[in-house]
């Protein structure tokens, strides 16, 4: 539905506030109203007598949204090597630890990211993701997200699912309490899952830009080079990969944040790092 589709003029930039252009996407932007003025008159208790099923009604609509966004998330990874990626054991440990997921929205344990923000663990926790993925060569054309339309789909549901997920706790926060504590925790639980979408959304690109990195750079595998001669001009793959990324860079600066854009391209110069020694 086009509702769920994104909508954003090309090389716009990204605006925080939705009053000044923030595309967030139509579907979730309603569902976000909606529990928003459910929040509201629960705060107020002005229909205490309906106030149990107005949570029902919007935890039904909250748990439809998620389905489609969930439904539009697997359309757009589905067999592809990055989404299969991050659900390894080993790989997403890594993440977990990695100092970069700092940025995730209230994604994982904040005394892991503490205990692995010095350099060294940082990167030896780079490191040791940029050997597991390298071992993945060869890398294939189809196993990658070649469609920009979906790594837009993915960078903006990721966005607009994170400002929906406030959206269930402050409708738990705001219910009267002569409500049952089912709804709440049902709730809850909406928020969570939105959350978790978001957060894989965005690991998955990632991880998407890393075997983009990996594809290109692994032609080098096919190549000589002379030690002590300089290259007049870079190799056609280097001008392909940054092409990408400029282009993939360009297209989802509306959608998201740039402390989220060093997220998702951020793992690049290691893994190139990597895959040219």
């Amino acid at each position: 539905p086009a509702a769920f589709r994104p909508r954003a003029h090309n090389h716009a930039s990204y605006a925080s506030s939705i009053e000044k252009g923030r595309p967030v996407l139509q579907g979730l932007l309603a569902i976000d109203y909606l529990a928003k003025e459910a929040s509201v008159l629960g705060w107020a208790q002005a229909i205490p007598k309906f106030a149990a099923d107005l949570m029902k009604y919007v935890q039904t609509f909250l748990e439809r949204t998620y389905e489609r966004c969930r439904t539009s998330y697997m359309e757009a990874v589905l067999e592809k090597q990055s989404y299969m990626i991050i659900g390894r054991h080993d790989i997403d440990k890594l993440m977990r630890l990695d100092p970069a997921s700092a940025c995730l929205p209230n994604a994982f344990s904040q005394s892991n990211v503490r205990n692995n923000s010095s350099g060294a663990g940082s990167i030896d926790v780079e490191s040791e993701l940029s050997d597991l993925l390298l071992n993945l060569r060869p890398i294939r054309q189809e196993n990658l997200i070649r469609d920009n339309h979906k790594i837009v789909l993915l960078a903006s549901l990721s966005y607009s699912l994170e400002l929906v997920q406030v959206s269930p706790q402050n409708v738990e926060s705001g219910k009267p309490s002569q409500t049952s504590s089912s709804p709440a925790r049902d709730l809850a639980l909406s928020a969570n899952e939105y959350r978790k979408l978001a957060i894989d959304c965005l690991k998955v690109l990632r991880v998407e830009m890393q075997l983009e990195t990996i594809f290109h750079l692994q032609e080098m595998t096919h190549r000589e080079y002379l030690e002590n001669q300089d290259a007049e001009e870079p190799d056609d793959f280097v001008i392909s990969l940054t092409a990408q990324i400029t282009c993939r860079d360009e297209e989802i600066a509306p959608f998201v944040s740039g402390v989220k854009r060093n997220y998702i391209f951020g793992g690049i110069c290691g893994t190139a790092a990597n895959a040219s020694i």
